[in-house]
């Protein structure tokens, strides 16, 4: 008796840490489970909002991006309800030139830099829906890349960090993060989203500009985040610029 139930005992533990470290795609969509409204206003033209309803276990970014430009968008009714705010606050930076990489990696170098008090747990999330066979599979494809920033760590090194980062996360057959991943998001400081639905055209031409709703700050604010935050980095108006997009994580 004793014997079977430690069989029993040493099976159910192999499940567990099974599902914890090599998750499902099913189980590992779920974690992403929250409801979003996003309200779009057409460029240069006055007239009604449009809308996306989404639940963030079923789809992401890129496929959302997709279905945006393809004429997805429903009327929103801003008389009977109000439009959701779609961050915190925002701001704008110029590009920094600090290394020789994207402005995406620039700009997260460049937060970096103001928060030398103590190692930083930076996040990047990364697309892997171009590695399905079929691109609009319902679920969340989008791994996590991370990288632990040192107060000694320099421009070039943090890039290095990051770079590494990201290129194992695309040359690992997976494409969901497994739940271990996932709780990770509770010791990060800094998650950085290269976002693609602020601003969409269509395939008609239209292009829909996000209403984003949050208060504007000016650009020192990045040296002020004292809690983990999201940081969704989107074109600017201005080709030299970018804007950030700051939540706090957990809300």
């Amino acid at each position: 008796m004793k014997h079977l139930f430690a069989l029993l005992t040493g099976g159910v533990v192999m499940v567990i840490a099974w599902l914890i470290y090599d998750t499902p795609a099913f189980l590992s969509n779920l974690t992403w489970h929250k409801t979003y409204e996003r309200v779009y206003r057409e460029h240069k033209k006055k007239g009604s909002l449009r809308a996306l309803r989404y639940n963030h276990a079923t789809t992401d970014g890129a496929l959302l991006h997709k279905q945006i430009s393809t004429g997805v968008l429903r009327p929103f009714s801003w008389k009977k309800k109000q439009v959701p705010k779609q961050c915190a606050f925002e701001t704008t930076i110029k590009i920094p030139d600090l290394v020789d990489a994207s402005p995406f990696f620039n700009v997260i170098v460049h937060v970096c830099m103001m928060h030398r008090r103590r190692p930083l747990h930076v996040g990047l999330l990364v697309s892997t829906r171009h590695k399905l066979d079929d691109f609009t599979k319902k679920g969340c494809f989008v791994r996590t890349a991370r990288a632990i920033i040192t107060q000694e760590d320099t421009e070039h090194t943090i890039v290095s960090k990051l770079r590494d980062s990201v290129d194992a996360v695309l040359a690992d057959e997976r494409v969901n993060d497994s739940i271990a991943e996932r709780m990770q998001c509770f010791r990060t400081d800094l998650l950085f989203n290269k976002w693609s639905l602020d601003e969409v055209t269509c395939t008609d031409g239209k292009v829909f500009k996000l209403v984003r709703g949050g208060a504007r700050r000016p650009a020192r604010v990045l040296s002020e985040l004292d809690q983990p935050h999201e940081i969704k980095v989107v074109r600017s108006r201005k080709p030299e610029f970018l804007d950030l997009l700051i939540t706090p994580l957990f809300q």
